[in-house]
């Protein structure tokens, strides 16, 4: 599974999350995203 960790793509870190429209369909993933935008975030933050 590759959502809810940090890959590189050509040396760019990225980490896949779910589609806006997955998440129309299955509001229950919504606190996986958030978690995903919190990790995000952290990254962000610590700057590696």
């Amino acid at each position: 599974m590759l959502r809810g960790r940090f890959h590189r793509y050509q040396g760019i870190p990225l980490m896949p999350t779910y589609h806006p429209a997955y998440l129309l369909r299955n509001p229950g993933a919504k606190k996986q995203v958030w978690e995903d935008v919190q990790a995000i975030m952290k990254f962000l933050r610590e700057g590696t």
